[in-house]
């Protein structure tokens, strides 16, 4: 998911304005970066492994492989995993509850 990575953080094209942060208007810079990779990658001859699928299809596929992506911006990180947490407490005190 970190594919043509510059070696920087979002943090740091933001502050530096960079043509990157500009491009994707400072929200998950890199992530959005990488996601467009990905797929101009995908959009090159006999590169697409999708090729041939329904549109519906690849539409699905295109908006699960971005999310994933974009999720992986750390901005996010301690949000989700403090929800993953506090969802598996919630699921621990199920246990022997006849749940």
């Amino acid at each position: 998911h970190d594919v043509g990575h510059p070696g920087t953080n979002n943090l740091f094209e933001v502050n530096s304005r960079s043509d990157l942060a500009l491009t994707y208007n400072d929200r998950s810079v890199l992530e959005n970066f990488h996601a467009c990779v990905c797929w101009s990658i995908l959009r090159e001859e006999g590169s697409d492994v999708l090729e041939g699928l329904p549109d519906s299809t690849w539409r699905s596929i295109r908006l699960l492989v971005c999310d994933l992506i974009l999720e992986t911006d750390m901005k996010k990180h301690f949000p989700a995993s403090a929800a993953f947490k506090a969802a598996l407490a919630g699921w621990g005190s199920l246990e022997g509850k006849g749940g």
